[in-house]
């Protein structure tokens, strides 16, 4: 892996774990170990079989789902810095609304956050996300907005 794929792919695993996990050092932790089995791996990697991105995505599955076995039940909401502390009522609301969607997300199913994940804090295309999913540019386009439609009913 190079530094232009590092860069490149980092902003979108980060993301993607980030809201999967909800908890900031947690998904940095994660996100790093992706990152370490990728290039330890980088030999395993066939570009005749998947996009470098889907198989990327595919090690950050497996990374989440294993600290998941691991550390069942252990979500932590905290440490969220949105604003500058000249602006605490602003910041303290801002952290408000974070919690508040921190909650609904962990109220949604497995699948629904991984869509809701992919699309909006990973920027990826319905296909894209069908090809990470193993699941239909359909499926992807339904999850997605009753998804959405959880989220807008439990605000």
């Amino acid at each position: 892996m190079n530094k232009a794929l590092f860069e490149e792919f980092y902003p979108k695993i980060y993301n993607f774990v980030y809201y999967r996990v909800l908890h900031k050092e947690k998904a940095e932790d994660i996100t790093g170990d992706i990152f370490i089995k990728a290039l330890t791996n980088a030999d395993k990697f066939d570009g005749n079989k998947a996009a470098y991105s889907t198989w990327l995505f595919t090690i950050s599955r497996n990374c989440i789902a294993n600290y998941y076995r691991d550390k069942k039940n252990e979500i932590a909401i905290d440490d969220i810095e949105l604003v500058s502390e000249d602006d605490a009522d602003s910041a303290l609301f801002l952290d408000e609304e974070k919690k508040r969607l921190h909650m609904i997300l962990r109220g949604m199913g497995e699948r629904d956050r991984t869509v809701l994940s992919l699309r909006y804090w990973g920027g990826f295309s319905y296909s894209e996300i069908a090809e990470h999913m193993g699941i239909t540019v359909n499926s992807v386009g339904v999850t997605l907005k009753r998804a959405v439609k959880k989220i807008r009913d439990a605000w």
